[in-house]
């Protein structure tokens, strides 16, 4: 590797022995518990960076993901609000999500826009349709979804519904 390269490497390689440092000096970092717990926070970043992960090594990349997420959960809560079951909303959110990425996809692969400019023009109107969902108000007090918070214990190991969904996800991956 030449010395330019390896100077282009030295600010990830320092975070990589930073990180790797800081969780050999602390104590409890690799408790099951913890390690839980962090499967569990970050499971929703990490379903989002393993659907992105197909889109990169297809040649591409989608910068709406998060205003996608947003908008399809605002259309779950409000069917929530307005009497609607968890099932028919969640199943709504996932139409909702597919729907959305196909205009993303519709855009970009027949009629030729830039991924880029596409992804980045309907992350800023899905986000505008997320507040128009929700009229710029909170929806408080939907507890349906509690189960995907719920620890459950494997093997010894404290796991979240969403932390579960991930590990799946990722498998399936």
């Amino acid at each position: 590797m030449t010395r330019g390269r390896l100077l282009v490497r030295l600010p990830q390689v320092a975070l990589a022995v930073a990180a790797i440092t800081l969780m050999v000096r602390t104590e409890s970092f690799f408790e099951a518990r913890n390690l839980g717990s962090i499967l569990g926070l970050a499971s929703l970043v990490g379903m989002l960076a393993v659907s992105q992960a197909f889109t990169l090594i297809g040649g591409g990349f989608d910068l709406s993901q998060g205003a996608i997420v947003a908008l399809a959960v605002a259309v779950a809560a409000k069917l929530l609000e307005l009497g609607f079951g968890p099932w028919t909303s969640a199943v709504a959110a996932l139409a909702t999500g597919a729907a959305l990425g196909a205009i993303n996809g519709l855009f970009v692969a027949a009629v030729k826009t830039n991924p880029f400019v596409t992804t980045l023009s309907t992350m800023l109107i899905y986000r505008g349709a997320a507040f128009v969902v929700l009229a710029g108000e909170q929806i408080s007090d939907v507890r349906v979804f509690e189960v995907l918070a719920r620890e459950w214990s494997i093997a010894g190991v404290p796991l979240t519904g969403l932390g579960l969904i991930f590990v799946g996800m990722v498998a399936l991956a």
